[in-house]
This record gives C-alpha cells, sequence and structure tokens, in this order.
C-alpha cells in the first residue's frame, strides 16, 4: 500500500477547539497537595486519553510533572508502568514519584513521575531516529541490560485478545452500536485468526528470555533532549527477548529493505549479541500479528468510545497499517479480507 497515494490531491483541515481543564486541574490540585511533599499547581494540559485513564502534564514553577489518572480502583496499565519505572535509572526513563489511590467521591488510581522537557521522535520525524541510531543504542543497551520486569510478552497477547473481545472490553452502549455495523462479522473472523496464529506461533523458548522490553515503542514514546534518547510509558513493558523490542520498533516506523539490515546490523554489533534469523522472525511475526489487533482495537475504541472526534487519531492508525500493509500479508487470512480492511481503515480519512 502506498501510503503517499492515500493523501494526493487532497486536503485536511481539522478543527480545533479550546479544552476547558478547570475541573481537571481542580482534581490534579487536590492530588499533589496531598503529596507527602506538597506541589503548587500552576497549569494543566491533556495530553492524551485512553479507555483506562487520562494523561496529563502539569507545570509548577519550572518543574514539569506526568500525571495519569485513572477513575478504577484496579487499573493495571499503571500498575505496571509504576512497577518498570522502579526497576529503571532516570538516565534512561522518567522518574516515579508517586503511584497511589485517593478517594474523592470515589477511589481514584493516580502515576505521578517527571516529565521531559524534551523533543518525541513523533515531533522529530522518524527519520531523527534513523540518522542518530547510534546515539539511540546507547540509552537503549541500558534499558534493555535493567532488572526486567515481572510481566511477560504472553501478559501483552493476552491483554490484547481481551480487549478484542469487544462484547466484555467496550461499555454496552459502544459494542452494540459496534455490533450493528453491516459487516462486523468480518471483524469477528480477521479478530479470530489473529488469536489462532498468534497461538500456533508462539515459541516460549524464544519469546520468554530475561531482557526488559519496553513494549510499546512507537515515535511518540522516544524522547531526545541535547543529543540524548530516552523512553516513556511504560504501561506495556515486559520481559522477554530483545528481539522483540528491536523488530517491533523497526515495524512501527515502516523501516524495510536495505535499511532495514543495516539497522539490524549495528544493533548485532553494538549489542554485542548474536541471534539467528529463526528468532528474528518469530519475533517479528508475533509483531506483526499484535500490531495488527492494535490497529482494529485502537479504530473501534476512536469510532465507538471517543465517537470519531479525534481525526488526527485516524490518520496515526491508517499511517500504521500503510507502514505494515505488506507484512500483513504474510498471513494467508489478510488476503480474504484486505479490501475490506483497508477500506474500513481508510474511510474516516476520506470522509
Amino acid at each position: 500500500m502506498d501510503q503517499a497515494k492515500l493523501f494526493s490531491g487532497k486536503a485536511f483541515v481539522f478543527e480545533s477547539s479550546e479544552v476547558d481543564n478547570s475541573s481537571d486541574k481542580t482534581l490534579i490540585n487536590m492530588i499533589f497537595k496531598g503529596l507527602s511533599k506538597p506541589v503548587e499547581v500552576d497549569s494543566v494540559k491533556l495530553l492524551n486519553s485512553f479507555i483506562e485513564y487520562d494523561c496529563y502534564k502539569v507545570i509548577s514553577k519550572n518543574r514539569a510533572y506526568n500525571i495519569k489518572i485513572s477513575f478504577s480502583e484496579n487499573c493495571p496499565p499503571l500498575q505496571r508502568e509504576a512497577d518498570s519505572l522502579n526497576l529503571l535509572s532516570n538516565q534512561v526513563a522518567p522518574q516515579l514519584i508517586d503511584f497511589n489511590q485517593v478517594n474523592i467521591g470515589e477511589k481514584i488510581t493516580y502515576l505521578i513521575s517527571t516529565q521531559e522537557q524534551s523533543h518525541t521522535v513523533e515531533t522529530l520525524g522518524r527519520s531523527f531516529l534513523v540518522n542518530n541510531f547510534s546515539s539511540f543504542l546507547e540509552c537503549w543497551k541500558e534499558l534493555i541490560n535493567s532488572t526486567p520486569p515481572k510481566y511477560s510478552v504472553r501478559d501483552n497477547a493476552s491483554d490484547l485478545i481481551s480487549s478484542l473481545n469487544f462484547k466484555e472490553s467496550f461499555y454496552q452502549d459502544a459494542y452494540e452500536a459496534a455490533y450493528d455495523m453491516s459487516e462486523f462479522g468480518k471483524i469477528e473472523s480477521i479478530i479470530n485468526n489473529i488469536c489462532k496464529n498468534m497461538s500456533d506461533i508462539y515459541d516460549s523458548s524464544i519469546l520468554e528470555s530475561k531482557y526488559f522490553c519496553h513494549g510499546f515503542l512507537d515515535p511518540s514514546n522516544i524522547l531526545w533532549r541535547n543529543g540524548v534518547f530516552k523512553f516513556c510509558n511504560f504501561q506495556k513493558s515486559f520481559s522477554g527477548h530483545y528481539l522483540l523490542d528491536l523488530s517491533q520498533l523497526l515495524l512501527n516506523f515502516g523501516v524495510k529493505g536495505a535499511s532495514k539490515r543495516k539497522l539490524i546490523r549495528d544493533y548485532r554489533s553494538y549489542m554485542g549479541v548474536e541471534f539467528t534469523a529463526e528468532e528474528y522472525k518469530a519475533c517479528e511475526k508475533l509483531n506483526i500479528l499484535m500490531i495488527l489487533g492494535q490497529i482494529i482495537l485502537r479504530y473501534f475504541t476512536e469510532v465507538y468510545i471517543f465517537e470519531s472526534s479525534r481525526p488526527l487519531e485516524f490518520c496515526k492508525i491508517m499511517t500504521l497499517y500503510s507502514h505494515n500493509f505488506n507484512e500483513f500479508n504474510r498471513f494467508d487470512f489478510f488476503s480474504d479480507h484486505k479490501k475490506f480492511l483497508s477500506k474500513m481503515i481508510v474511510n474516516p480519512i476520506n470522509s
């Protein structure tokens, strides 16, 4: 799929409205004032919203903080991130400040960490990381050699499969709206094939090694400042084969051909590791299936949870889909559904 052709001859204008953060600031101010070392909040900015939690940037005097808030007593992604940050130095990741619960009418779970005053690779462009790969490897090596989390890639696969069960993971009205789409049966068939193939190719002897894997290496989770790279957002981190992170990074960035082979050689040389083509393919194939599953999950979340209110998210979904279109074709079941799926993914941008 040629991503450029999807935008050729088209202009896109997205409406942007001011968001009233006054109620958010009141809540966040209460949380920060309740810390063991209270912090006075000057300003609050919503960075992103997910089903499980909302993420904000908080400014206090000359310091910046990141707070993630879940209106749930039990928020596994935040628990996992807190566990992971406790294992890492602030040379490669934000510093955990507090992970706790507060009762303000209801139980609220929050995670506060430092907010890096830096650029994301998403802002700088994927070529920036490719052109500065040696510098990136220096930070990455420290990450993979850190004490690994207690979670495994099997946990990530299981979480994805559970999330793709929309009847259980979505609000009832959102599920009913999704179920009413004319070709929901095709989506169920694709999901069933993803789950089956993930189970068929899962090789614990390769995948379940003992290295620290970030688990969510996309351009928005890699930071750069003053010549140094760092990572953020560790809610999917796990203990596994380092090639799971490498193959995921190359898939998410759409690196192919000679460039892909060069980066793999550079990685092998700098990290001082040896691995076989079979090991790389085992990690890559699992990631391809998980990316396809995540694309479907993100699409349905945007349409039926956020009611198509975030057009830029559709652009990101479509970009990830186009980056990996040829990789998806490595699985026989995809050829039966690729016309339908391509039309569905691109439709919100073209409509």
